[in-house]
């Protein structure tokens, strides 16, 4: 096992900045999910950790050790890609130990770990196989025993379940953490899904357009976010937002008024403000912003109703009766004031839920 480290990470392609000085440390057996959308330069890190994208400044280090010019195979490190790239040629015996025959290991050493990788991936029936004979799943457990054969300090997964199927995604996800805590090897993953980060991460590191946004354990991403974009990226649905100003001591937006938390009470007349309010913290009753469903999304015991007020479109998770809610039917939203985030104009967080905070969540890391 060993620790990972990126101090001021820069990666130019000519006048495209890519990734723009990251800073960031993986801890010793650490679970790292680094998350956001496509082009934010996650998959880019990875590729520098391991060494298959030189940086153009800055520094990486492995175990305390600076790698910048180390190249892969000298790094010690096993990265798990979202194609298989397995050999077709060979069986699933030959591609386990392939990695380590072309490094000389004794036969004895590799018939010991091939047999000690199939069994952990329950995949020892397979070993005679070739890869065209297997499933999408078992073909990436293959990919994944591949690295477990080496035994690395540190391993890299970038976006290994994305060819996978919904249902297989959920297994495979189990798996891979079940892994982690069998192993306990320092692991960074790459995903654009924020479902797979927060069921996956001890911690998880957004990136957007380059730059490093928030470090945090996921209830803390989740319950703080650092500012709009981390909170619009983490939860699923994503979180309502309303633009708005303060008047009269309340954030107003077309008809929307919401009563300021304490903290932001003193904020001047006609200061711009987003209001942000995620799904299960919508109520519909009496006295609220009166609108019409326009989208039921029913989960059978659940359902996400899509509101339009005349502030906007408000998604609020429901329950019970209003579970069976159709579209066209008038309610009306309310939206407390205790459940609520505000955003200045720059995007940054001026308030959390208080509730949030008194489980001991409101610590927050940002870039």
């Amino acid at each position: 096992m060993a620790s990972v480290e990126l101090e001021k990470v820069r990666k130019s392609f000519g006048d495209a900045h890519i990734v723009k000085g990251v800073s960031l440390s993986v801890a010793t057996g650490e679970f790292l999910v680094l998350v956001g959308p496509s082009g934010c330069g996650k998959s880019t890190c990875l590729r520098m950790i391991a060494g298959l994208e030189e940086i153009t400044s800055g520094d990486i280090r492995i175990d305390g050790q600076r790698v910048n010019d180390l190249a892969p195979r000298d790094r010690d490190i096993g990265m798990v890609f979202q194609s298989y790239a397995l050999y077709p040629h060979m069986t699933v015996k030959e591609n386990l130990a392939f990695g380590l025959t072309l490094r000389k290991v004794p036969k004895t050493e590799i018939d010991a770990r091939v047999n000690e990788a199939a069994k952990m991936l329950e995949i020892e029936p397979l070993l005679a196989r070739r890869p065209k004979e297997l499933s999408g799943g078992q073909r990436q457990r293959v990919a994944i025993g591949r690295s477990i054969v080496r035994r690395p300090q540190v391993f890299l997964f970038d976006e290994p379940l994305s060819n996978l199927d919904a249902a297989l995604r959920v297994q495979m996800r189990a798996e891979i953490l079940s892994l982690h805590r069998r192993l306990g090897t320092t692991m960074v993953y790459v995903t654009h899904d924020q479902v797979e980060a927060m069921t996956l991460a001890t911690r998880i590191a957004v990136l957007n357009e380059g730059v490093l946004q928030q470090v945090g354990p996921p209830a803390e991403l989740f319950h703080h976010p650092a500012n709009r974009f981390v909170a619009g990226f983490i939860g699923s649905p994503s979180m309502n937002f309303f633009d708005g100003v303060v008047a009269h001591g309340a954030f107003e937006s077309n008809g929307l008024t919401v009563a300021l938390p304490v903290g932001v009470q003193g904020l001047a007349e006609g200061t711009p403000l987003t209001l942000g309010i995620r799904p299960h913290d919508v109520t519909l009753g009496e006295g609220g912003a009166m609108g019409g469903i326009q989208v039921v999304e029913s989960m059978g015991w659940e359902a996400f109703l899509h509101v339009q007020i005349a502030a906007g479109r408000v998604v609020a998770r429901v329950e019970g009766a209003l579970a069976q809610s159709k579209s066209g039917d008038r309610v009306s939203v309310k939206i407390d004031s205790a459940r609520i985030h505000l955003f200045d104009a720059d995007g940054r967080t001026l308030v959390s839920p208080q509730d949030a905070g008194e489980r001991g969540l409101s610590a927050r890391a940002s870039a």
